[in-house]
């Protein structure tokens, strides 16, 4: 039977090794975790557009995505596991889009990914009260535990609106650059400011515009196309110009009293006013009887056009109080309208977005009347243009050139 002295030595004992077990075993977890962190990253997002797109449902926070692989070894094949998490920062709700897939990913290889939050919103005309979101965009590769996700980036959604071939468009120009692959391993960028570092558009392009007609190698006395393409110039930068908002006795104040007008109680009025110099007409619609502009469409005549530049010029100046907000998310798209066995029209449509509104303007089509304009439509609805306009010029005889405009059916 041991004595009492070497029980309380044995008791000591136990009582220190238990103690260096405690320390231990933080500095073990410790130095697991600072391994997990210096593991080299397996995939890395180069570049991302966080948007809202549009479906029948509403409109759904969005994130197209480039996902590079800068693991060193092939990933060809093997599971990887997407996930993105939508979190709306006013409310706290969570949506998350998942894909798990097999990918072609030899080293530095990449690959485009969209992500489309599940749950619809309805989004107000007023940009500045759109829902805050936040989408965060996670990783697994292979059969690993929860120790082998990857955290590839944290952004918040920007205020605007596009489809998901628009959203490729503008991930191939580069927006938004998201990691440094330095060493195998990726730097997460987070910003405050919910816009992305858009590439600024050359400005301003009416001053453009006019040097290019004041320094054409010609006679000092100018043509009368050449006379009305440096008004269009003028015009376009006029200090104030009525637009999208815009009660119509401002339109008057510049361009006089309507001629012509199809007015409605119900559905959509457009109220048509011309201008001599430069030689446009603008049609200004409103719902039922408002008499703010909702949506305003402009005719110029392709002569008197130098550059696309001053087309887009024109259309900022008629974009009322948000003509100090960009042009951005350019897409061009052409269609083709079957006219007889040996003739076809085509039809080049151009898209643009801007906080607030949205511009979308047809290239000329031909080189004599209605097909040789171009033909403007600025809307402060962010839906499809083209799909939305035959409803809004329903039973209004004035507005049926767009039919021919924009390549669709015509009704009535």
């Amino acid at each position: 039977m041991p004595t009492m002295p070497n029980l309380n030595i044995a008791c000591f004992r136990i009582v220190l090794m238990m103690a260096l077990a405690m320390l231990l075993i933080p500095d073990r977890a410790t130095s697991a975790q600072e391994s997990d962190a210096n593991q080299p990253k397996k995939l890395a997002a180069v570049n991302a557009v966080p948007f809202w797109a549009h479906d029948a449902t509403g409109y759904h926070p969005s994130l197209c995505v480039r996902i590079d692989n800068v693991s060193g070894s092939d990933l060809t094949g093997k599971m990887i596991k997407m996930q993105c998490r939508f979190v709306d920062l006013r409310l706290g709700h969570v949506m998350i889009a998942r894909k798990e897939q097999r990918y072609e990913l030899a080293p530095n290889q990449g690959v485009n990914l969209i992500f489309h939050g599940p749950e619809p919103y309805e989004l107000p005309i007023d940009q500045y009260q759109w829902p805050v979101v936040e989408c965060k965009l996670m990783s697994r590769v292979g059969d690993v535990d929860d120790s082998g996700t990857e955290d590839l980036l944290v952004q918040k959604l920007d205020a605007v609106t596009m489809t998901d071939d628009e959203a490729v468009t503008a991930l191939s120009r580069g927006f938004y650059h998201n990691a440094s692959t330095k060493h195998g391993r990726t730097r997460q960028v987070h910003r405050d400011n919910p816009k992305p570092e858009y590439k600024k558009p050359e400005e301003p392009m009416s001053a453009r515009a006019l040097s290019l007609a004041g320094g054409a190698k010609t006679q000092p006395t100018a043509t009368g196309s050449g006379d009305a393409k440096s008004s269009l110039a003028r015009f376009s930068s006029q200090a104030k110009i009525p637009g999208i908002g815009s009660e119509f006795l401002e339109f008057e104040a510049l361009y006089g009293h309507p001629v012509g007008a199809s007015l409605k109680e119900r559905g959509w009025s457009w109220i048509r006013y011309a201008k001599q110099d430069p030689p446009i007409d603008v049609f200004v619609g409103a719902k039922g009887t408002a008499t703010k502009a909702d949506l305003i469409v402009v005719k110029i005549p392709a002569e008197v056009v130098q550059t696309e530049s001053q087309v887009v010029a024109v259309a900022k100046a008629m974009s009322g109080k948000m003509r100090g907000q960009a042009l951005e998310h350019q897409h061009k798209a052409v269609k083709y309208q079957q006219l007889s066995e040996q003739k076809i029209r085509r039809i080049l449509i151009t898209n643009m977005d801007s906080p607030g509104y949205r511009l979308c303007y047809v290239s000329p089509r031909g080189t004599s009347g209605d097909d040789n304009n171009y033909i403007l439509i600025l809307s402060r609805f962010t839906g499809d243009t083209p799909t939305m306009i035959p409803e809004l010029i329903r039973k209004a005889p004035m507005m049926r050139f767009l039919y021919s405009a924009l390549g669709l059916p015509e009704q009535d």
